[in-house]
């Protein structure tokens, strides 16, 4: 509590006036994130922020609403929340009453959420509760969240298993890329869920376009559990810029063409439906080829690069990127 310094206490906001309530201020960043005051004094690091810190973007009228209880709420904010939830719901799952969150944390657990009262943190579990129906967990479903999120990073995302942090371009190659991001805290969790011989779902654009005939069982009876991996490291995402790609494109134009016969040839050798079907475009000739020079020292234990290109034959306006990992 700050008051005024009136020792004869006839300014209304000294403390023998106001001994409840001193002067209108707050000087925790917090405190002022959420009450946004009419007036502010800071440093100018705070303002440096802005780009990447949506807290501070509140002071200027970026909000997501505003609570009676916790203050006003930036997009960012509900973001980190919805994460710190997520990240901690295997326990969170169990707390079916405040009584027994409140014992989960007087025993030392959810730590990541000390910042946050046993009321706020009720609220969030009743919020996901009410959800209803959570994203597809299907293998072709992973692509689309996977690119946006690399392609758009946001520090509200961050968490134990996953950081990310965009660097600047390598001085000479700004005109290659349009965005280089490092993956700090990577992780990756492989399940086996079948077996093949000669065809390998990495053969196929997605998993799910492998044919099931080709996959034989983990077992006789459907399994209630499969064995998996888990795999933590790092790695780089580059996205490349669509202006240089469109110029090497025009000069590889008749490769796209040979390509393209290979590639028609390759799914009808092996009975594949559609064979016109899956073509990634020449951009994934040179994507591989720079995915496999910049991983080639690493172990096939490391995590699995992934490669994401426009396909012209399908007229896809996704820019072209490629993230490699190391574990």
């Amino acid at each position: 509590m700050i008051y005024c310094g009136d020792k004869y206490g006839h300014c209304p906001f000294s403390r023998r006036q106001a001994p409840d309530e001193g002067l209108p201020v707050v000087v925790v960043d917090e405190e002022i994130y959420r009450n946004l005051p009419a007036l502010l004094i800071a440093t100018v690091d705070k303002f440096a922020q802005m780009p990447w810190n949506g807290a501070v973007q509140m002071l200027f009228g970026q909000v997501n609403g505003r609570c009676t209880r916790h203050g006003f709420r930036s997009p960012e904010i509900e973001d980190k929340d919805s994460q710190l939830v997520t990240d901690n719901w295997v326990t969170l799952e169990k707390a079916t009453s405040l009584e027994i969150l409140q014992a989960f944390r007087q025993i030392g657990q959810l730590k990541e959420l000390a910042e946050y009262t046993d009321a706020q943190v009720w609220e969030a579990i009743q919020k996901k509760r009410a959800g209803g129906p959570q994203p597809s967990d299907e293998p072709s479903s992973l692509k689309r969240p996977e690119w946006e999120i690399f392609s758009q990073p946001s520090p509200a995302y961050n968490s134990r298993d996953f950081r990310l942090k965009v660097v600047p371009r390598p001085e000479g190659y700004s005109g290659f890329f349009e965005k280089i991001v490092l993956g700090e805290k990577l992780r990756e969790v492989r399940a086996l869920i079948g077996f093949t011989r000669l065809e390998s779902a990495y053969d196929f654009d997605t998993p799910t376009e492998l044919p099931a005939e080709l996959r034989a069982p983990l077992s006789r009876q459907m399994p209630t559990w499969v064995p998996a991996s888990e795999i933590r490291g790092e790695g780089i995402f580059f996205q490349f810029s669509e202006k240089a790609l469109q110029g090497w494109e025009k000069k590889n134009h008749a490769y796209d063409e040979e390509f393209f016969k290979a590639h028609r040839r390759w799914r009808e050798s092996r009975g594949i439906p559609h064979p016109d079907a899956g073509y990634p475009g020449i951009r994934f000739v040179l994507l591989h080829t720079f995915a496999l020079r910049s991983s080639a020292s690493f172990p096939s234990s490391a995590a699995t690069p992934r490669r994401r290109s426009g396909n012209a034959y399908t007229a896809s306006a996704r820019p072209m990127e490629s993230q490699w990992r190391a574990s």
